[in-house]
């Protein structure tokens, strides 16, 4: 048997869309009007190439020789991970804010979402290959935790016209919530597979009331540019962003299940227990002794924290370094760092080509073009440049960015 339906509970959560790495061309025009669109799809992982996350993204069948493939690569912890980003921003820069001439201000409305799973070896084989590998042996599934939150956001904020530094205040609205994680776990099952041994301590996190208004917040995106003095006396621009830096009331608040046993329950396969987990009836969960309370009405914002070196528009050369690191505070998310190389033949296009690692993903190239003429711009990129042609490759981006001055 096959625990389908855990399958794609466990999984499709976490392969939607993702994260967008491009590094910023700072225009320093500074009476002028912006509009820019960002958006960018992602999906990444740390030992599951693309023979198998695109049947999660696009549908069909998932071959036993890619199954066998992965199950192979498997370490002790594994990761699946996704951002999904995209957004509009205005930017006005003609206007003196507060009749102050240093002062421009900026509307945006953007949408954000962020899943992961992190997992272990054994929770792999128990999905894919079935139970009956597992007769007479243990089972870890110890520091598994699948988390998913999607929400939009409409801003305002404060622009410094000669850095372009910026400080937006958003109202942000939670649509999506849910979080679970395995502390210590391990599943016994016996040799006749009639019988399970747990020793469990997880929980799960929902909101009472799930809806598309599921909670209702706020946040801050803090962007600051700092010039520097660089190579052979050139100006570079350092750039240190928070984003998404905020907390949601859930109206209804969050309950919480939570496990905690250590016991032999007899006339249940594996399968039999997840599939009765999952279901919509009580009598397993009754079983196992879960137990549910009220856990809170606030929840944090997966906010990040970037420093990096930006590409100056400014700069006469051919050539410019690129550099950055992000981070954020979950544990399925490694920091991310990347170094490459910006080229620019002529003075409109910007070609980019840089290495990183980390984030939901190991070592990884990204490639970008970005065409910048007096009143319009236009840029697109990929993440991770052998995921977006190769099966072999562990996950795949796609990057847009549309600018307009007037």
């Amino acid at each position: 048997m096959r625990i389908t339906g855990f399958i794609i509970a466990f999984f499709t959560v976490c392969l939607t869309f993702g994260q967008r790495l491009f590094p910023t061309v700072i225009d320093t025009n500074r009476n002028a009007r912006f509009i820019d669109l960002d958006a960018s799809a992602e999906s990444a992982s740390t030992t599951m190439n693309n023979s198998m996350l695109n049947r999660f993204l696009f549908g069909g069948t998932i071959e036993s020789g890619s199954i066998d493939q992965n199950f192979q690569r498997q370490k002790m912890l594994n990761t699946v991970g996704a951002i999904l980003s995209g957004g509009i921003v205005y930017t006005d820069l003609k206007t003196d804010l507060f009749k102050h001439p240093k002062l421009g201000y900026g509307i945006q409305i953007g949408y954000d979402q962020i899943a992961s799973v992190s997992y272990t070896d054994h929770l792999f084989g128990l999905m894919f290959k079935g139970n009956e590998q597992y007769a007479g042996m243990n089972m870890d599934l110890s520091s598994t935790v699948v988390r998913n939150i999607a929400f939009q956001k409409v801003g305002f904020g404060i622009i410094l016209k000669p850095s372009r530094s910026s400080l937006f205040l958003n109202v942000v609205n939670v649509s999506d919530y849910f979080k679970g994680g395995v502390g210590h776990g391990t599943i016994q099952q016996s040799s006749g597979l009639d019988s399970v041994t747990l020793d469990v301590e997880a929980s799960m996190l929902q909101p009472y009331k799930s809806n598309f208004f599921t909670g209702t917040g706020l946040s801050l995106d803090f962007n600051y540019n700092i010039p520097i003095r660089f190579f052979r006396n050139s100006t570079a621009v350092l750039q240190v962003q928070f984003r998404n830096l905020g907390v949601a009331y859930v109206e209804g608040g969050i309950k919480r299940h939570k496990l905690d046993t250590i016991h032999t329950y007899t006339g249940f396969t594996v399968d039999q227990l997840f599939d009765g987990v999952l279901s919509k009836e009580n009598t397993v969960l009754d079983t196992l002794g879960v137990k549910t309370d009220s856990y809170s009405k606030w929840i944090g914002l997966p906010f990040y924290f970037q420093f990096s070196k930006a590409v100056n528009e400014d700069y006469e050369g051919k050539f410019q370094s690129l550099f950055g690191l992000r981070v954020y505070p979950i544990s399925s998310y490694k920091p991310l760092v990347y170094l490459g190389v910006d080229y620019r033949p002529i003075r409109p296009l910007h070609i980019g080509l840089m290495a990183t690692y980390g984030g939901f993903s190991t070592f990884r190239g990204t490639l970008y073009v970005q065409y910048m003429m007096k009143n319009f711009g236009f840029g697109a990129g990929c993440d991770n440049i052998v995921g977006s042609f190769s099966q072999k490759g562990f996950g795949q981006t796609y990057n847009l960015k549309l600018t307009c001055r007037f």
